[in-house]
């Protein structure tokens, strides 16, 4: 049916559809990671760029 009904297929044919599901790109992963560094303050933002198969971005705003 399509790319909207990926996530969903694999989980029912696993028997684990009823478990929540986030599902993220590399570079928000990437991104989610950096915010564990302590270096990174709440007035900085942080932008991560992938390099893959295509170009992928994130900006996150840091953390207190």
């Amino acid at each position: 049916e399509g790319d909207d009904r990926l996530i969903t297929d694999v989980l029912s044919l696993m028997r684990l559809s009823i478990i929540p599901v986030l599902l993220v790109n590399d570079a928000e992963l990437a991104a989610l990671s950096a915010l564990s560094d302590p270096r990174i303050t709440l007035e900085q933002r942080t932008l991560v760029l992938t390099l893959g198969f295509g170009i992928g971005a994130a900006l996150i705003q840091g953390r207190a």
